[in-house]
């Protein structure tokens, strides 16, 4: 036999199937083999239990050891005893065995009765006949004898009974003393128990009046902070809303451009007015107050003491400059709290542009305009071919850096000048050139250039420089009065900023060096002077830039902070001190003492009288059988919620078959050792690759719940080959023949499990926790069978099956739901919804506790617009007992039940939510959870937990989801939908296309002149790092 608690697997075989069950063996009452009558699982309904209605006789016996002795000593007296034939007392029932037996009983007290009486009568006859026969005095001295002898007899009879009630006495006062030292102990204790306990209930008092207290101000701070908190959501959502309204221009990561340009404001910096730059999810970012540029307290600092020049009438001049030299312009702008920001020019290279064999012709001399009323920051270039720089911002007080957001302008861009400009993420940001600005974006250098186009045509010819009139050649813009003719926005953030500014030709040729001298020379002697010298033909006139200034506040900035954090409200626990357990007193009973018999009485002499004729009495021995009532053994399935789930459909494959017997009929008579003490045993028979149990979680246990799987030896067997013989010793003596895998678990001590479990109805439940193995759709029967005297008793057929569902997913019109686009053809720019189509629940199944929904948008194809919505559905539900429900429900004549409204016992009801992210509902909110991944494009929902298992196991429940998305790029684009039941992932796809746009036209390059003047090169406009510069450029000389 095996240890408690273990089990023995052998081998594996393919095996026939033997009902699809278990099989629970009772081989205890008869030393008779009987037939074995089996009722198919297949036969029955699955929720009734069913049994073999042929019975087996049991021998009950009734006990007659009474009659037995009164026979005996009968005999003894010499009356002649007759056992007649057993009499045949039929076969009972289990209900009415136990009448029968009384009846027997009766039977046998009445006959020991009669026997005692004529035994009795008998031997009182004879004693007194022979006594009276005898000489009388041998009578007397026989009486007389008989007489002492019955008085010694007694008188040792009382010594006996005085000296059994004196220590009857004793034990009395010792266990009295005993009781009383117990009880002085158990008072003690008690006492003892009782102070602690009232010394913890006022600690108690004290600890949950301080708790209450905390909680009181918890929830004050609490009440505070969510008032803040839908304040400040209230206020970002608000400013969402607005920008939302004006249409997204441009974006970029972070930026977002919304508005349009106003064709009714062309020719003024207006012409942007209705534009809005936002900036979103950038930690630290800040805009300006008015304008970035010269203020009354701006002064200017140097890398090196002589790079600076005082110039009269101007505000300084950076002379000279050197690759890695800066300047530092102070006090340019301050933050909305008041702070100073500052900027630092650092030079990246310095080329001068006009220059005879390798040497510069003219010192260059970058000169600043004093602080004039467009604060603007004036440049005025000479001899330099670009003007190349990284700008650093910083608050002027501690030098910290300030992460700007910017917005630059750019105006007058012409003469073929070029500009570039990058932010601190090395991307140029966005870049709005509306149409007819007349700026191509070239590239120089492997980076991208912007360069003023505007061409014209030459009115006479300019044979210095080879031009007809009609040649087309670079010309002016007006500034901000040709406005969007060379105009250019572009839109940044960061605390550097890198921007070139360059004059389109580079390092002038030795032509265009003679022809500025002709022309000088020519100029001088015009007005009489002398020739001027290279320094100041070369260098005292330039190209000029205008950057930043109050026309900067033209297109306004918004950043938008993160979305608010709901605040928690997490209160305290009190303390709940239980009361103590006190022991009861014990209670002395004292033992009764034995009665004193009488004393004998003298014996009365009589003459012999004739001998009594012997009496016969006749005794008759009856024989009682029983046949118990069918039993009707019980098999149950479960989900891991307890909850039955015969006949219902699982998504969790987890489940819990039980096994209960019936020993109830057994519960009204005994039977004898020879027919209990045989095998008792329970065995399941598994369906092979329907399911796999977990052998170390089976439970066994008895009608109280008291685990009994020490009394049993469990065997696991694999398949036929490997059973040992005293398995197969166990199967022949039921007469069972299961094929492949089963289990069984055998009783240590029959005797024993017959006493104290079968005779007493005290049934066993075996718990197998299993997890099916089937395919969907694939239908799990399972029963068991009770084996009682070689019969076998069929319980009911349980059923279950994983559903073979899939849910759907589908891209529809934007406004027609009845409009299916799958598989068609999306245009850039078009707007859809996907459907999210959930499976449905079938009406019976296992206990919800997931249904959640996971969607991967492509965001390369598409652009999730934050629009999506959603509908719950709960269909054929019936309310089991009046109830209330948080939520409106529908009952099956119409009638709209309301939230927290009873809903009678017994009716059919649904229900219906509907719901998109606008919906402000606390219920829905609780109920529904939507998440929005912008990094790996994952929008998911999930439904709550709690909401899920208040279903219950029958109805029918759906969710569908819409997401709206827009088109932005062409493409084969498949979308995936991931539907999550309970553990069980169900996925569906769906997919369409998107052409590429037409692609528009290649302009001819045009050829371009040499204009071959110094004021021809455009000033770079900046974009600053932080509220954008509005920079207005500006072409002068000097």
């Amino acid at each position: 036999m095996l240890k408690s608690n273990e089990y023995k697997a052998y081998g594996s075989i393919r095996k026939t199937k033997f009902g699809a069950c278990g099989v629970i063996l009772a081989l205890a009452m008869l030393g008779v083999a009987f037939g074995s009558n089996t009722v198919s699982a297949d036969e029955v309904k699955p929720t009734t239990p069913v049994a073999v209605e042929k019975k087996t006789e049991v021998e009950v016996p009734v006990a007659h050891d009474n009659l037995d002795k009164a026979v005996a000593e009968a005999k003894e007296a010499g009356v002649k005893v007759e056992v007649g034939a057993t009499q045949d007392k039929g076969v009972a029932t289990s209900e009415t065995v136990a009448e029968k037996k009384k009846e027997i009983e009766a039977d046998y007290a009445k006959q020991e009765k009669e026997v005692k009486t004529v035994t009795d009568n008998y031997s009182s006859k004879v004693d007194k006949t022979t006594k009276e026969r005898e000489v009388i005095e041998k009578e007397n001295k026989a009486k007389q004898e008989a007489y002492d002898k019955a008085v010694k007899e007694h008188e040792a009879e009382v010594k006996r009974i005085e000296a059994e009630n004196k220590a009857i006495l004793a034990d009395n006062a010792k266990k009295e003393a005993d009781t009383k030292t117990e009880n002085k102990r158990i008072a003690k204790d008690n006492g003892e128990k009782e102070a602690t306990y009232n010394k913890n209930l006022a600690d108690q008092k004290a600890y949950n009046e301080k708790v209450e207290k905390d909680n009181a101000g918890l929830k004050a701070d609490y009440d505070k902070k969510l008032a803040g908190y839908n304040k400040e959501l209230t206020a970002y959502n608000k400013q969402k809303e607005e920008l939302a309204k004006k249409g997204v221009k441009a974006e970029k990561p972070h930026i977002k451009v919304y508005g349009d340009y106003d064709e009714s404001q062309r020719g003024s910096v207006n012409y942007y007015g209705k534009l809005t730059a936002s900036f979103e999810g950038i930690d630290g970012l800040t805009k300006v107050k008015d304008y970035i540029g010269l203020h009354d307290d701006t002064t200017i600092s140097a890398s090196r003491p002589d790079l600076l020049r005082d110039v009269n009438g101007y505000f300084k001049q950076i002379y000279n400059p050197k690759a890695g030299d800066s300047f530092t312009l102070h006090n340019i702008a301050e933050d909305d709290k008041g702070q100073k920001i500052s900027a630092r020019f650092t030079f990246n290279k310095v080329e001068a542009e006009w220059q005879e064999n390798g040497k510069p012709l003219s010192a260059t001399k970058i000169t600043i305009h004093k602080k004039d009323n467009s604060g603007s920051i004036n440049f005025v270039y000479g001899n330099l071919v670009e003007f190349n720089t990284k700008i650093d911002y910083f608050y002027e007080k501690g030098h910290k850096k300030v992460n700007l957001a910017i917005v630059s302008m750019f105006n007058d861009v012409d003469y073929g000048q070029e500009f570039n400009m990058t932010y601190e993420d090395g991307s140029e940001g966005v870049v709005l050139n509306p149409n007819g600005s007349k700026v191509e974006k070239v590239s120089r250098n492997g980076k991208n250039y912007y360069k003023g186009e505007y061409k014209t045509a030459w009115k006479n010819d300019v044979p210095d420089l080879g031009v007809k009139a009609g040649d087309l050649g670079y010309d002016n813009v007006k500034d901000e009065a040709d406005i969007p003719l060379g105009s250019v926005v572009s839109v940044g953030y960061g605390s550097t900023l890198n921007f070139a500014y360059h004059n389109g030709e580079g390092v002038h040729s030795a032509k265009k060096v003679a022809l500025e001298r002709k022309w000088a020379k020519s100029n001088a002697e015009k007005e009489g002077k002398e020739m001027p010298s290279d320094g100041s033909i070369f260098g005292d006139s330039g190209w000029a830039v205008g950057l930043f200034g109050k026309a900067s506040a033209t297109v306004p900035i918004n950043i938008l902070t993160k979305p608010p954090v709901e605040p928690k409200y997490q209160p305290k626990d009190t303390k709940e001190i239980p009361k103590p357990k006190l022991e009861k007193p014990k209670e002395f009973v004292p033992r009764t003492t034995l009665p004193t018999p009488p004393a004998p009485t003298p014996p009365e002499k009589k003459k012999i009288p004739e001998m009594p004729l012997v009496p016969t009495v006749k005794v008759n021995y009856s024989r009682l059988r029983v046949k118990p009532s069918t039993p009707k053994p019980v098999k149950a399935i479960t989900d891991n919620y307890a909850n039955n789930i015969n006949g219902a459909n699982t998504f969790d494959k987890n489940v819990k078959f039980s096994l209960t017997t019936d020993y109830k009929p057994y519960s009204t008579f005994t039977t004898d050792s020879k027919t209990y003490g045989k095998t008792w045993a329970m065995v399941d028979d598994v369906q092979d690759g329907a399911y796999k149990v977990d052998d170390s979680k089976i439970t066994m246990k008895n009608s109280a719940a008291k685990d009994v799987k020490a009394l049993f030896n469990m065997y696991h067997v694999l398949s036929e080959k490997q059973r040992t013989k005293e398995i197969q010793n166990i199967l022949k003596e039921t007469g069972l023949n299961p094929k492949g895998e089963f289990y069984m678990f055998v009783a240590k001590d029959s005797a024993s499990f017959y006493k104290n479990y079968v005779r007493q109805a005290k049934n066993i439940t075996i718990d197998l926790p299993a997890r099916l193995l089937v395919e969907k759709g694939q239908l799990v029967k399972n029963d068991f069978h009770q084996i009682d005297f070689g019969n076998s008793f069929v319980s009911n057929l349980v059923t279950v099956q994983v559903p073979d569902l899939k849910p759907e997913k589908h891209a529809l019109d934007q406004k027609d739901d009845k409009k299916i686009r799958d598989g068609q053809e999306i245009q850039i720019g078009e707007y859809l919804r996907y459907l999210l189509n959930g499976v449905t629940v079938p009406s019976k199944h296992d206990s919800l506790y997931q249904y959640d929904g996971i969607d991967m948008l492509d965001l390369k194809h598409d652009r999730y617009t934050g629009n999506w919505s959603g509908v719950i559905r709960g269909t054929e539900y019936v309310a089991e007992k009046d109830l209330t429900l948080p939520y409106d429900v529908v009952l099956s004549d119409g009638k709209v039940v309301k939230a927290g409204d009873k809903i009678a016992k017994g009716s059919a009801y649904a229900f219906q939510f509907e719901f998109n992210q606008s919906t402000n509902s606390d219920f829905i909110k609780k109920i529904v959870k939507v998440t929005w991944n912008e990094k790996d494009g994952k929008w998911a929902y999930t439904i709550d937990k709690e909401f899920l298992n208040s279903l219950g196991v029958k109805g029918m429940f759906d969710a569908d989801f819409y997401i709206e998305v827009e088109r932005i790029a062409s493409g084969e684009i498949e979308n995936k939908f991931v539907n999550i039941v309970n553990g069980q992932e169900m996925v569906a796809k769906v997919t369409t296309h998107t052409p590429e746009p037409p692609k528009p036209e290649e302009p001819k390059k045009p050829s371009l002149p040499n204009t071959g003047t110094a004021s021809s090169s455009l000033g770079f406009i900046g974009a600053f790092v932080g509220l954008l510069g509005l920079a207005s450029l500006k072409r002068k000389h000097d």
